[in-house]
């Protein structure tokens, strides 16, 4: 009887093709067949971030599976199910405990190992091209180029240094309201009159007192833009997407980089200063703990990498940390009820198991995986900012259609030209913001892009994922990969190591260190063993030795 399976499919971004879904839904189609499966369900969602699971088809997809309405979930890659390395252990988790499978066409089954740790290796990756392309955009900064959306006031210029130009109307509008609030009138007074007087707000629309006000910490608003006195800036803000909701907040940037562009500059320095005063003198913005800011505790989350892994051998209560940096038997510490006094440094247990998982990763068939699922993204990152320019190109063309059926209304008398003018300058707005996004676009793909070497790459990666696990920053996320993987972590006190222990792991760490469970420690590599340490693998239910 043939399997049944469910697909699923998705895309991100509003201005990529939707026949993405289509294409997506055919591959996978077409690798169902070749494996003989029934195809019995199909999920989808559009303009959906796969930085966040609470996405709809892919909610219904999880109860469905629950239900035991098929028997696999595929899609065309990892990425495409979730872009976080916790949402798909968690799905593969789930299915696995319903007896379920998980699929990619470009992987082949979705193992454990593929959603854990080359997990890790591939969005650290990812981070490091994140990174190359903010320093392409700093130093764009460096140059005066203005890397950001149209402020009001400006308009676009790809023929100019900073790629802005002084929109003379509006930088007089800009002048009028730095004079009104300096002489004492409040942003929604100012707000207020600007609009009886008919003139269009930033949007095309009417003023807002939080437009010309802003706001203090995020350093947003007409009266607090530093474009206004000749400074482009750039990281004044960063974004972060909550991981459960995918809700997008904003925060102050860490070190903004202010460049001067002196032909940029609208409002006199004495105007700004006296404004900036009297902002600074009315603010009632109350500063915040960054403590209680935490999406999550700091009590709360794990200081080190095994954490809550390991157990004593002897009493199977915890293990923790006692001692500066040494784990020993709490259960002894605590109550007594215990007689092992032995304690083991957490940088001999920690080398211990990031040293075997290193020597797996090395192997031929991960630096594929690994290659096959970078080349990919690249290849697929670059397309899309093909789609995206074509999508662009074909917004601006249709907005130019729906200006120039408003100028021939206006010239025929066809309709009140008090209505249309503010219709014509809201589309003209929105088509300066999309030809921006162009510009930005095209500037980049003249750039040439070079291939990484991924096996260098991958190969540098794995040599420092022991530096990188033990990264303060990154912890709490390989903390989660690991507990995936790794049950519990018995420390057994041995007199022959010369640690004073033998740790065995239990769980589905297998199919990565099993291969050194029934090795003599005296032949295993030196990189294995930290101190003299025993190592051995304990199969868990369901698993054999590699």
């Amino acid at each position: 009887m043939a399997l049944l399976v469910a697909l699923y499919a998705r895309y991100s971004s509003i201005l990529q093709d939707a026949s993405s879904i289509k294409d997506q839904i055919r591959l996978c189609q077409a690798y169902a067949e070749s494996q003989g499966w029934k195809v019995t369900a199909i999920y989808s969602d559009k303009e959906a971030s796969g930085q966040s699971a609470a996405r709809p088809d892919y909610q219904r997809m999880l109860r469905d599976s629950k239900a035991g309405a098929f028997d696999i979930v595929l899609a065309e890659s990892i990425d495409r199910l979730s872009r976080r390395t916790a949402d798909i252990t968690d799905l593969r988790d789930q299915l696995a405990f319903q007896g379920q499978l998980l699929y990619a066409v470009n992987v082949g089954e979705i193992t454990q190992f593929h959603a854990a740790i080359l997990g890790v290796v591939a969005e650290q990756f990812s981070k490091d091209l994140g990174a190359k392309t903010k320093r392409g955009q700093v130093g764009s900064t460096h140059r005066g180029r203005v890397a950001a959306g149209i402020a009001y006031g400006y308009d676009v210029s790809p023929a100019t240094d900073q790629n802005r130009v002084i929109n003379v109307e509006k930088a007089e509008v800009v002048r009028r309201i730095f004079e009104d609030f300096a002489n004492g009138l409040a942003p929604a007074k100012i707000a207020s009159s600007l609009n009886a007087e008919g003139v269009s707000g930033p949007s095309g629309g009417l003023w807002q007192s939080s437009t010309i006000r802003g706001n203090a910490k995020r350093q947003t608003g007409i009266l607090r833009n530093r474009a206004s006195i000749g400074q482009v800036v750039y990281g004044q803000m960063r974004f972060r997407k909550d991981p459960k909701t995918g809700k997008r907040t904003s925060i102050p940037g860490d070190n903004p980089l202010t460049v001067d562009a002196p032909d940029l500059r609208i409002v006199p320095q004495g105007l700004w200063d006296a404004v900036a005063n009297r902002l600074k003198s009315i603010s009632r913005e109350m500063d915040t703990d960054p403590e209680t800011g935490l999406a999550l505790n700091r009590s709360h989350r794990k200081k080190f990498l095994l954490s809550g892994l390991l157990k004593c051998g002897c009493c199977r209560g915890n293990m923790a940390i006692q001692a500066k940096d040494r784990y020993g038997c709490s259960n002894r510490k605590r109550t007594g009820a215990c007689d092992n006094a032995t304690t083991i440094t957490r940088q001999q247990v920690e080398g211990c198991v990031l040293a075997s998982l290193k020597s797996k990763l090395l192997a031929p068939e991960n630096l594929e995986a690994f290659i096959t699922r970078v080349s990919g993204e690249l290849n697929a990152l670059q397309k899309s900012e093909g789609d995206d320019r074509k999508a662009l190109e074909k917004a601006i063309a249709a907005l130019d259609l729906k200006m120039e059926r408003i100028l021939d209304q206006i010239k025929d008398g066809a309709g009140q030209v008090g209505l249309l003018l503010p219709r014509l300058e809201q589309r003209r707005t929105e088509r300066e913001a999309l030809a921006a996004k162009l510009d930005a676009l095209k500037h980049t793909a003249e750039e040439p892009f070079e291939m990484p070497d991924l096996p260098a790459a991958y190969g540098a990666l794995v040599r420092s994922l022991e530096d990188t696990l033990r990264n303060p920053d990154v912890v709490q996320r390989a903390h989660e990969a690991l507990s995936g993987m790794i049950e519990t972590a018995v420390l057994t006190p041995d007199h022959e190591a010369l640690d004073g222990y033998a740790i065995t792991l239990h769980g589905d760490c297998v199919g990565i260190l099993g291969a050194y469970g029934s090795v003599p420690k005296e032949k295993l590599p030196g990189a294995v063993l930290r101190a003299g340490s025993q190592f051995s693998v304990v199969a868990g239910a369901g698993f054999e030795p590699a």
